[in-house]
């Protein structure tokens, strides 16, 4: 409890004219004094201790600071390698796509060339075989003429040849018959040397006619 301090007291008449005495300091106000002053030095502590904490914060903070921006930096080059990467290899994945579209059409070029000279081939033997078909055409056609021709023209001979053969043969019958019939005649003789011409003339004809088919087989 604390205890009230004492008013003052005037000296003199009724107290007016006097000097007031001084104010002695009690035992309470001394102690209020005290605990202003140790409040103030807590508070001066707690100060100093809030500004260090502050500082050793702001430090830490700083330092958090640093190291996320070293994060962000790592982060920043992690996302800037990987892009890089992921660049490289789609750079190198359209290479490979590029070379590999590349020689398909060059494959197919080359089939499409070689398709094109295999026909282009075919083609010409085909045009060969063609013209030289038509040729035996035309030979066989020329052959077949030649044979009508030579058909036509061995029928007329043999035609011919018969109708030849039948006159001497007529003779060398006629010639015959009146041998026969004249043994003892004086023109035997040249009965017989008819007979002989008319055989010789036969002879002949048949060794044309001989001479035509040897002609017409070839030989």
């Amino acid at each position: 409890v604390q205890e009230q301090s004492k008013k003052p007291k005037r000296k003199g008449f009724l107290g007016i004219f006097g000097k007031k005495e001084g104010t002695k300091p009690t035992t309470t106000t001394t102690t209020l004094r005290s605990s202003n002053r140790n409040m103030v030095n807590e508070q001066k502590a707690q100060s100093r201790r809030l500004s260090e904490q502050a500082d050793s914060l702001a430090a830490r903070n700083a330092e958090l600071n640093r190291q996320l921006q070293g994060l962000i930096c790592q982060i920043e080059k992690k996302v800037q390698s990987d892009l890089q990467n992921r660049e490289s290899e789609i750079t190198a994945m359209r290479k490979k796509s590029f070379m590999q579209i590349g020689g398909l059409m060059g494959f197919v070029l080359l089939l499409l060339v070689i398709s094109y000279i295999i026909i282009h081939r075919d083609a010409k033997n085909i045009k060969r075989y063609k013209r030289k078909t038509t040729d035996l055409i035309e030979q066989l056609e020329q052959s077949v003429q030649q044979n009508e021709v030579l058909i036509t023209s061995r029928k007329k001979a043999v035609h011919t040849i018969t109708h030849e053969l039948r006159t001497p043969l007529t003779a060398i019958t006629g010639y015959t018959e009146l041998l026969r019939k004249e043994c003892n005649s004086g023109n035997n003789g040249q009965y017989i040397r008819n007979i002989l011409q008319s055989s010789d003339r036969m002879r002949d004809m048949l060794n044309t006619l001989l001479d035509f088919f040897r002609l017409d087989n070839g030989k």
